[in-house]
């Protein structure tokens, strides 16, 4: 009997392991696929901000030398969006919503537009719509910090 009762116990705790691997490994299969569907989702709206880049700005993405267009609400807003979506974007990574993977292929990107002559100007103006959110605003601070620091020893 004695025998029968540690079979039946060793089966138990085999059946809560397998059980519990089953949940964990369940659990990553969703969060995995959460960040596939964030990053999808995110990549669309980037698309759509870039696809509506003013035309007089757009070469500045791939010349960072040329003069800088005027001011206009046009290219504010345009501005705006990117941030707005690079803030998202920064908060989910913050919170841990976000993969590190995800976040260091969109991170990239971002620092790059960051950097642009056309961006630096504009962060001036919008920065204080983030006060909301001092991290970003830190972040985008730093970046733009290394920028101007490059470019002055340059």
């Amino acid at each position: 009997m004695d025998t029968l009762n540690l079979i039946v116990q060793i089966a138990t705790i085999i059946s809560v392991l397998v059980a519990a691997a089953t949940i964990w490994v369940s659990g990553q299969m969703n969060r995995r696929q959460l960040n596939v569907q964030v990053f999808m989702a995110y990549t669309d709206r980037y698309e759509k901000i870039i696809n509506d880049f003013p035309e007089d700005a757009l070469s500045l993405r791939f010349n960072a030398v040329e003069e800088l267009p005027p001011v206009s609400d046009h290219l504010r807003l345009f501005a705006l969006k990117l941030l707005n979506l690079s803030s998202e974007e920064y908060f989910l990574w913050k919170a841990k919503y976000l993969d590190d993977t995800v976040w260091k292929v969109w991170e990239r990107e971002i620092k790059r537009m960051l950097h642009t002559p056309l961006m630096m100007r504009e962060w001036t103006a919008l920065r204080v719509e983030y006060d909301s959110q001092p991290d970003f605003i830190k972040f985008v601070d730093s970046v733009q910090r290394q920028s101007r620091r490059s470019v002055g020893a340059a």
